[in-house]
Order: C-alpha cells, then sequence, then structure tokens
C-alpha cells in the first residue's frame, strides 16, 4: 500500500506539469506533407490561404533554412496577401526564418530592379480585429550564407519596436509590397494563446470635456482587467483607464457590462490655480528666504500641466477619438477589441 501511494504521488508529479503547460512548438515542415496547404504542429493545425495562385509546403533539397528540404512557400505573386491561421482558438508567435525576393533569379532580399525597393507587412488578426502590425522595409537576408541560407529572422519580440510574443491571435497575414512576388518560411516557432475575452457591443462618446466607453463581455477566461485605450490617428494608442474584470476568478460565461469615465478637461485649465496657490505659499514664507524655491516649484508645475494632454494622458485638443479595450490576462496575455470612433460634441 505504501508503494503504491508513492507511484501515485510519482505520477503525479510527471504528469502535472504537462498537463498545465501551454502548447508549444517549432515547426520545420521536414516530416510536413510536400504540397498541403496545412501542417500540424504539437497537436495544432495551421492553415495556409492566399489571394495568390497558391501556398502550400515544397520540398527543394538544399535550400531551407540551415540547408534543410523543405519550407512553405508562395510564388510568383506580386502584392499578394497571404495567411496563417488556426481553424479554433490562438496562439502566439515568437520567430521565424523568412525568405524574400522579387526579382527573375530569386536572389534572397532582392526586389523587383524595375520597381526599386520592396517592403512586407505582418498582421496579427484575432477575430477580425487587428492586433498588431508592421512593415519591413529593410534587415533582409541577402546571401546564402549558412545558417540562414537566404532566410533572415523576423524576431516578433523586437520588429515593429513592440514586443507582440504574448500577444493572442488566431491569424497572421503577410502582405508582399508590389516589389516582392516570392517569400518562404522556415522553423515557425509558436505558443499556445490564451482563451481570452468575446467582446460584445462596445460604444464610446465625447461631450464637451467627458467622455464614456461602455463595453460587454459574451465570456472572460483567466481574464484580470481591461485597458481603455484612446488614439487621435487610429494607429498610436495611450492607456488612459484600467477596469478590474467583474467575472469570478476573471471567468464567466455570461454578458458582463463594463462602462469607464474619461476626462478630456485641458490639464492648463487647472495650471493657473495651481500657480497662484503655491506663489501665495511663497510670499507667506519670504520672510524665511523661501519665496524662491517656492516660486521656482510653482513655475515647475505650471509648465508641466500646461500642455496639450491632462494627467491621464488624452490629446484634450482633438474632435475625432479612436477607442479600444485592451483584454489582459492574468498571464500577462493580451487581446484588443474592435476599434470604435467619438466625435466630440458640445
Amino acid at each position: 500500500m505504501k508503494y503504491t501511494f508513492q507511484l501515485l504521488c510519482s505520477l503525479v508529479l510527471l504528469i502535472a506539469p504537462y498537463h498545465f503547460t501551454n502548447a508549444q512548438g517549432t515547426e520545420t515542415f521536414e516530416m510536413a506533407t510536400v504540397g498541403a496547404t496545412s501542417f500540424t504542429n504539437n497537436g495544432q493545425t495551421f492553415n495556409l490561404t492566399t489571394n495568390a495562385p497558391a501556398f502550400f509546403i515544397a520540398n527543394f533539397a538544399g535550400l531551407g533554412y540551415g540547408a534543410s528540404n523543405r519550407f512553405i512557400h508562395l510564388n510568383d505573386s506580386y502584392g499578394s496577401v497571404s495567411a496563417i491561421s488556426v481553424p479554433s482558438g490562438s496562439f502566439k508567435l515568437n520567430n521565424f526564418w523568412f525568405y524574400v525576393t522579387g526579382n527573375a533569379e530569386q536572389d534572397p532580399g532582392a526586389p523587383n530592379p524595375s520597381t526599386g525597393p520592396g517592403s512586407v507587412t505582418f498582421t496579427g488578426i484575432f477575430r477580425g480585429a487587428t492586433q498588431f502590425s508592421f512593415t519591413k522595409t529593410t534587415g533582409f537576408a541577402t546571401t546564402f550564407a549558412l545558417p540562414g541560407n537566404g532566410f533572415g529572422l523576423i524576431d516578433f519580440s523586437t520588429e515593429g519596436g513592440t514586443d507582440n510574443t504574448n500577444v493572442s491571435i488566431d491569424q497572421l497575414q503577410i502582405t508582399l509590397s508590389s516589389n516582392f512576388d516570392y517569400f518562404a518560411i522556415d522553423n515557425f516557432n509558436w505558443t499556445q494563446g490564451a482563451l481570452p475575452v468575446t467582446f460584445g457591443s462596445i460604444t464610446a462618446s465625447v461631450t464637451n470635456e467627458n467622455g464614456l466607453v461602455t463595453w460587454e463581455t459574451l465570456s472572460e477566461n483567466n481574464n484580470d482587467h481591461f485597458e481603455v485605450q484612446v488614439s487621435t490617428d487610429g494607429k498610436a494608442f495611450t492607456t488612459v483607464a484600467s477596469v478590474v474584470s467583474k467575472a469570478p476568478g476573471g471567468s464567466s460565461d455570461k454578458t458582463i457590462t463594463y462602462e469607464a469615465g474619461l476626462n478630456f478637461k485641458d490639464a492648463a485649465a487647472t495650471a493657473g490655480m495651481y500657480l497662484a496657490s503655491l506663489l501665495l505659499l511663497g510670499v507667506a514664507h519670504v520672510k524665511r528666504r523661501r519665496f524662491v524655491p517656492a516660486l521656482m516649484l510653482a513655475l515647475g508645475v505650471a509648465g508641466g500641466l500646461g500642455c496639450s494632454k491632462n494627467n491621464n494622458g488624452i490629446p484634450v485638443d482633438g474632435e475625432k477619438y479612436y477607442l479600444r479595450i485592451a483584454q489582459v490576462d492574468k498571464d500577462g496575455g493580451r487581446t484588443f477589441s474592435k476599434i470604435v470612433i467619438a466625435e466630440r460634441t458640445n
């Protein structure tokens, strides 16, 4: 009986870490089916789609990363839009090796000589909403030196100046400029994505100096909190409010409604009051020779407040605002809602 108990404990200790570990892996494609438009790694299936004639697993001896044989590629389609997606759930990308060309000889990193430099845009999408996007115009591999063999590393922790390795997506879209007509991917390194929030309706309004954002969640899983983010151009977003999840333990299968009030009042309007009060403080202490430090403090505070953003970082001089909700998991992973537009009304 004693030995049976010890054996069971040992089995539990061995099994438990794997039960709670997210799936992840690096697909080298060496065992993948040539000509297939999908591949499976560590139990996760990825589909290959494109608006070009074909995007599939190819076999060319010695032409892959590290002189391997198989990789996924797209050929002869300038300006194509292709995607790597999962049929359900989500995934996160760490990195992969990328070959791109546009000339007749398919030299690595060489665009069509008659049209000039080329670019590639990588866009992460989840349930139709863009999670990240960056365009690469330089830094492509240009030689066949090993181990790259014409492939250059696309590192999602640094590309575009942002770490996107913890962003869950269900589709990676790859868009070639009109100067490139071929790309290939090898050593596809990924991690299983979070099971995040399913967003319902999202509305936003700005009236005079007050803003209000309201959103619904249809389900939540392992959710920690939300961040309300604002932008004046729809590209660069600033977090201006944080709202804790109402779901018990961060998980719920019922509709939950949230709202966040935003202050669009210009902080410069209050700078005068701060300045006046601090100047009075300085006068009150003039006999103790504290006027100059108080005056310097007052000027510093007024100068800091007299800008075009309030203390929440919200641009106060805009007429149109783009808003989105960032959902943050307990493990730090995040996904974003769709973007809504609010125009200021009086």
